[in-house]
């Protein structure tokens, strides 16, 4: 399988199964939801840049063409456009990107996650890209980080949607630097499914003043259709 491939079937198993629930600690508490619909695939994996090749427009169907049976996208057909593979330290280059989007829930992890900046506050905010929020990720044993950028779908207190993903080269993402206190991942394996976790104290990988700490349950009710 192809690693764009490989990278449409990771993300689609996490469409409508899949959420994650952050709690921010700053001035106040913020409780940031992320979940995942299959037009999010389009921007993730950049094919934005890729104009000279023919892709359909409608994201919702970025996924189904990517994966129809009988005759699938490939990453050769990608590799068409002279903008797959960017130039030298771009962080357009669409090739990397796919070839780390498949490990997109291994970079939410909470033992993985480095740091979440608020990007519209602080220092380094070197984004064009209008997003609320900035996760910063990078998987053991590896000297690759990633920046994911979320932003609110129908304003704050909305869930939020990954609007881009990038593997850093030359560029710096930042802003105020917002300490994690809780954070929770449920996923759904099928039909009707209830998850409680609690989590307790300071993220692993994450520090912030002892005063943030929240002993939190979360409780996440998901029923599919049907």
């Amino acid at each position: 399988m192809d690693k764009i491939q490989e990278a449409a079937v990771h993300f689609l198993n996490m469409v409508n199964t899949t959420s994650y629930v952050f709690h921010l600690a700053n001035r106040n508490v913020r409780v940031v939801s992320l979940n995942f619909m299959a037009k999010d695939f389009h921007h993730m994996a950049g094919f934005q840049y890729l104009t000279d090749i023919n892709i359909p427009r409608d994201k919702k169907k970025t996924i189904s063409w990517i994966l129809k049976e009988d005759n699938p996208i490939t990453d050769e057909y990608l590799a068409q456009s002279k903008f797959y593979q960017g130039k030298p330290n771009d962080e357009k280059d669409v090739e990397n990107r796919i070839a780390k989007l498949q490990f997109l829930e291994q970079y939410l992890d909470e033992n993985n996650i480095i740091r979440i900046y608020s990007p519209k506050d602080g220092p380094q905010n070197n984004s064009l890209i209008e997003c609320d929020y900035i996760i910063e990720s990078q998987l053991p044993d590896s000297l690759i980080t990633v920046y994911i950028f979320l932003r609110y779908r129908d304003g704050i207190g909305s869930p939020c949607a990954i609007i881009s993903f990038v593997v850093k080269k030359n560029v710096t993402y930042g802003g105020d630097l917002l300490p994690v206190s809780v954070l929770s991942h449920h996923r759904e394996a099928c039909g009707r499914k209830c998850a409680s976790r609690e989590v307790f104290g300071a993220h692993s990988r994450l520090t912030f003043p002892s005063a943030y700490c929240i002993i939190s349950t979360i409780v996440l009710h998901l029923e599919k259709e049907g």
